[in-house]
């Protein structure tokens, strides 16, 4: 598996896969932290870990309005279009180091600015959990940095919300494989960006769950205490 996390299996939230039906965007999350272990042997070897993810949903969008918030501050708050949500989020999972698929479930809780506006935001909009099948085969069995995954979340007002995904691992297009750059290997013709200690830092694009020979560059702001992080981004269907 290449990079950092690589094995990483908590992702509820992911960037949207093509499914040939509307969607709802403007959500993504970053990977803070991640515990793993490998368990079992022979033919039942699993990967477990938990993570901790924080990320934002836009003003308006399934995550962010005021039809799902629980409280009247806000509401309030988010009758202002401008008003970003930010989601903290815990995520466990076990996925098979044979085949690559697995399960996952977790809880998360989305805040807004409260009573201290210069550090993160703490009031809660409404609390929720998730569900969902993994695809971790492409980073597993392909060595490619990236996972699917198809779920749902259960909102505390009731409300049910589907959602694909697809989670980015981040590498180092600079990486030798064989003599040859893996920038070059999985999306030639992409310029280096050397951002990270002389590193050239990218996550895999993908249209519908398949790479499309394109990378995006990792920013300084989806850097986690100078570690490039997971990243997440989601559609609701």
């Amino acid at each position: 598996m290449i990079g950092r996390g690589a094995g990483m299996a908590v992702v509820w939230l992911s960037i949207g896969l093509s499914s040939g039906s509307a969607a709802a965007q403007g959500v993504k999350l970053y990977e803070l932290t991640e515990s793993m272990k490998v368990v079992g042997r022979g033919s039942n070897l699993q990967r477990v870990a938990t993570s901790q993810l924080m990320g934002f949903a836009q003003p308006k969008t399934p995550l962010c309005s005021a039809a799902i918030a629980t409280t009247p501050a806000a509401v309030a708050a988010l009758q202002d279009d401008s008003t970003r949500c930010t989601i903290n989020a815990t995520g466990s999972d076990v996925v098979s180091l044979v085949t690559g698929k697995g399960m996952l479930h977790g809880r998360f809780t989305i805040v807004i600015q409260g009573d201290n506006f210069i550090d993160g935001p703490e009031l809660i909009v409404t609390r929720g959990q998730f569900t969902g099948e993994m695809d971790f085969s492409p980073a597993i069995l392909h060595q490619l940095p990236f996972g699917l995954v198809e779920g749902r979340m259960s909102l505390e007002r009731g409300q049910t919300l589907r959602f694909r995904a697809t989670f980015r691992l981040p590498f180092d297009g600079s990486q030798l494989v064989e003599g040859v750059r893996l920038r070059d290997l999985l999306c030639p013709g992409s310029s280096p960006n050397p951002m990270l200690w002389g590193a050239d830092i990218k996550y895999l694009a993908t249209d519908g769950g398949v790479p499309n020979g394109q990378c995006i560059d990792v920013l300084p702001s989806e850097l986690a205490l100078g570690f490039p992080t997971v990243r997440f981004d989601i559609d609701f269907f």
